[in-house]
């Protein structure tokens, strides 16, 4: 199927304060997500950013939050324990991490911020071994654990190291697990020139496309990070999920029927006209919440506005920048609440406060 070459711009913006309800998932869902940037030695410029991007688009997709950034290794400790706390009446936990990991003696590590290592031997102290993570989760026993590592940095006492192995090894995942690495096994990943990390910039591009389930957002995760980098960085992951698992609605039975018959013919055309249609009954359902706040509340204001932009090449910013800059102009009270907006001639989403420029970020967020 060829999708139009049209863009769209779904933006939903609120008033005095007023949120815009996302679609609810009926299971119980909880995520940790960590960003360390602030080390003594070797600071890093994204993973705090990481963090609190995800946190976001993990909010809008259901999941409970903790977020916790440039943390110690005490701080981190308490964290796994309130993860545990928390899943334990849950059917889904996930945890994204970005920050300096290591491996060392083929365990891996996640370093918190403020450690002091001068030599090897030092990080099993120091630092969290990852397994007292994966260890947390599966005592907690929540049938579906996801974990992502955005942690496989060059290692940050190199210099102290006799010995250093690169980037992190592959963990043993329990059944009903889902392990994500920035980089293949033994390598190393890029920390990323822009607001976002590589290896986070694609999954917050993917993350929110609905009908996927969590092996299919990372396939266009690797796809989008090795085309970048030119086979370069290669994603990896490992996974012992007995079931298909969507982080938003799975498609229904008589959606899945559909794509049967067209994947007979055209697979490609399949996945399309799946994902279309999903993206388009989730916007009616926001729009509807909208409309039904707006009936509910008739003392604050809210505006939905649906932006129509074309032509997303290299004049496709300024553009964008005008039809906002024109709408805000008109509402001077408003403010956006879902910062993502869809590229319908792509599987993107893209950020729509990376896309505008600084100087409106204080009056529309």
């Amino acid at each position: 199927m060829k999708i139009r070459d049209t863009v769209m711009l779904f933006v939903i913006v609120a008033a005095l304060g007023l949120a815009v309800s996302t679609p609810a998932h009926a299971e119980k869902r909880v995520a940790l997500v960590i960003g360390n940037s602030n080390y003594e030695s070797s600071p890093l410029q994204n993973p705090a950013n990481d963090a609190v991007d995800m946190a976001a688009a993990l909010s809008d997709l259901g999941f409970e939050v903790i977020l916790k950034t440039d943390v110690t290794k005490r701080d981190m400790i308490e964290a796994f324990d309130q993860l545990n706390e928390k899943l334990r009446d849950a059917e889904a936990g996930l945890v994204f991490y970005a920050g300096h990991g290591m491996q060392v003696n083929g365990r891996n590590y996640l370093i918190p911020v403020g450690v002091q290592v001068s030599r090897e031997r030092d990080v099993e102290f120091e630092a969290v071994d990852a397994e007292r993570l994966l260890a947390a989760m599966e005592d907690a026993g929540a049938p579906v654990n996801i974990v992502i590592l955005d942690a496989c940095r060059d290692n940050p006492f190199k210099r102290s190291f006799r010995s250093s192995q690169r980037g992190l090894a592959v963990m043993q995942s329990v059944k009903g697990s889902f392990i994500a690495y920035a980089t293949s096994p033994g390598e190393t990943a890029a920390d990323g020139d822009g607001r976002n990390g590589l290896f986070t910039k694609y999954i917050l591009q993917h993350i929110l496309t609905p009908g996927l389930t969590v092996e299919g957002v990372f396939k266009r995760v690797r796809e989008g990070v090795l085309a970048e980098t030119s086979d370069g960085q290669m994603p990896w992951d490992t996974s012992s999920l007995t079931g298909d698992f969507y982080l938003t609605r799975p498609p229904t039975d008589a959606e899945l029927a559909q794509m049967q018959q067209v994947a007979a013919v055209d697979p490609q055309a399949a996945d399309d006209a799946i994902e279309i249609k999903a993206e388009m009954e989730a916007l009616k359902k926001e729009l509807e919440a909208a409309r039904n706040e707006l009936e509910n509340n008739t003392d604050k204001r809210k505006t939905v506005a649906v932006f129509p932009y074309v032509n997303a090449g290299r004049g496709g910013t300024e553009e964008l920048t005008g039809i906002v800059e024109d709408f805000f102009g008109q509402h001077p009270n408003t403010r956006i609440s879902h910062s993502y907006y869809k590229l319908s001639n792509t599987h993107d989403y893209i950020s729509l406060r990376d896309t505008l420029p600084k100087s409106m970020h204080d009056t529309l967020w």
